[in-house]
């Protein structure tokens, strides 16, 4: 513990993926006695709230989400300025920055109203068009449909681009 004035022990820069959790951090302060921690400013602090005893950090409208921002310049980079202020009336401020990262989403198979069953007419080659979806827009056209197993694989193909 130091005398005098908190240091802080917390980075300045924290990073979280998207959709995981609206905590991001454990803010920490080396200090003798107790304290508080507030959140005092920076351009996207109402997004945030700070527990004032433990200093955990966390976006106040839950997980973020990569795809659609909310900080000021849409760049996921949120900046805020955190206090701690001691009992000896110590106080000590930080520049914060949250950096949210993306992380690919699985896409989604739908084959219509099939229900793992399919009945289709003789002497036909056509059986089904396979639809998926992803939600990664900013990922681009990267889908490739394959067969990837069952015990008559082997009599069927799939278009890899159309599925």
């Amino acid at each position: 513990m130091s005398l005098g004035n908190p240091v802080w022990n917390s980075a300045t820069t924290f990073a979280v993926l998207e959709d995981e959790s609206s905590q991001v951090v454990d803010l920490s302060v080396d200090v003798e006695g107790q304290g508080l921690y507030s959140i005092v400013g920076g351009l996207d602090a109402d997004l945030f709230e700070l527990d004032p005893l433990t200093g955990t950090l966390s976006f106040v409208a839950g997980s973020p989400d990569f795809e659609q921002p909310n900080d000021q310049d849409r760049d996921n980079r949120y900046r805020l300025t955190v206090q701690f202020s001691d009992v000896l009336n110590g106080v000590v401020s930080r520049d914060l920055e949250v950096v949210v990262q993306p992380q690919n989403d699985l896409p989604s198979l739908s084959l219509g109203d099939v229900d793992g069953l399919l009945a289709i007419a003789e002497n036909q080659t056509f059986v089904l068009d396979a639809t998926v979806t992803d939600s990664e827009s900013s990922e681009g056209d990267g889908l490739t449909y394959t067969i990837a197993g069952g015990n008559d694989a082997q009599l069927f193909e799939i278009d890899a681009e159309t599925g």
